[in-house]
Formats: C-alpha cells, structure tokens, sequence
C-alpha cells in the first residue's frame, strides 16, 4: 500500500519562493505574531451569543487581514430580565395598594416612571409599559417593561391592625371552600 500525503513547503509555506536569509521574527513566513488592544463600540440592543465582525482584524493571508469575530456575552441585570427586546421587573405593593389603587414609581433603564396600579389589582398581575425595554438592534425602537405587582403581605402586625384587618374581613363577602371562588 501506497500512501502520498501532500504539504506546504516548509521553506516557503507554498508562496513559491525562498530566501537565503530567514527573518528572526517570522521564520521567513511573513507574518509575525501580534498583540493588540482594541476598544470596539458595542451597538445598542445586542443579545447573548450575536457576533460582531471587525474587519481588517483577522488573521493575515496572501489577499491581506482577515476578520476577527467577537462573541457577545451580556451580563445579567439586578433587576430587570430580558426576554426578547422586552424587560422583566417585579414590583412589591402593599394590601391596601392592591386594594384601593395607587400610583408607583417603578426603574427603567432610562430613569424612573409612573405606573397607575387599579383598585382590585391581583397579586402577579402583569402591567406593560411601551417603549421603555431595551432597544431594538438596528431598529431604533424600544422594546416593552412588563411590571409585574406582587403583594408584599407583612410577617408582623400591630394588635390595632389585627382588629382592622379582623374588621375587614367580616364585612368582606367570605368564600367557604376553595371550589366557591370559581
């Protein structure tokens, strides 16, 4: 059995020519090898995992550089989630916010805003502010902030808000079972 296995030249890594005197630095192949510091500008709106190409970055061939391809790796947040171009935030109100209605104050990445909250409110309920989630990648526009209320029940009650809240629920229409509330 035969075998034939084909490779650059090792003189002249297939450039079709030699020289006597090699170059310390790049063995006679032409290329050295460099390091270098970039700062790249990040586009709004990027997602976990997009690729970014540099031109003129890559490795050098015969035709010039080549490109360099950076991987986008986005942090999470302390606050907001991201699904899409929309935010996530949870928002703690209280009994008698949920209840009565009110108006909070909730973060944005650009700020604050206001979020009127009706009376009757549920815990979980799901609020959907317009235009103020992450920008669009190369869109221009803006994602939703999705808030969603969660009623925050207090672990310690003074005797006087026992007897109200004791108050409230006798003259609150009182379910039996689990079954009555559907």
């Amino acid at each position: 059995m035969t075998f034939a296995t084909i490779t650059a030249c090792p003189q002249c890594y297939g450039a079709g020519r030699s020289y006597e005197k090699t170059c310390n630095e790049c063995n006679g192949s032409g290329k050295k090898r460099l390091s270098q510091d970039l700062s790249i500008d990040i586009p709004e709106g990027v997602r976990d995992g997009m690729r970014l190409r540099l031109g003129g970055y890559g490795e050098y061939e015969k035709d010039g550089a080549g490109n360099l391809y950076v991987y986008i790796k986005v942090k999470e947040h302390r606050i907001f989630q991201r699904h899409g171009d929309d935010l996530y935030i949870t928002a703690p109100i209280t009994f008698g916010q949920a209840a009565m209605g009110d108006e909070i104050e909730v973060p944005t990445l650009f700020g604050k805003t206001k979020l009127k909250i009706p009376s009757g409110t549920s815990s979980h309920n799901e609020f959907r502010i317009s235009n103020e989630g992450m920008p669009i990648f190369n869109d221009g526009g803006k994602g939703d902030l999705i808030v969603k209320t969660v009623v925050d029940v207090p672990k310690k009650l003074t005797k006087k808000q026992k007897e109200l809240l004791q108050e409230f629920e006798e003259g609150y229409k009182k379910k039996k079972g689990f079954f009555d509330w559907f």
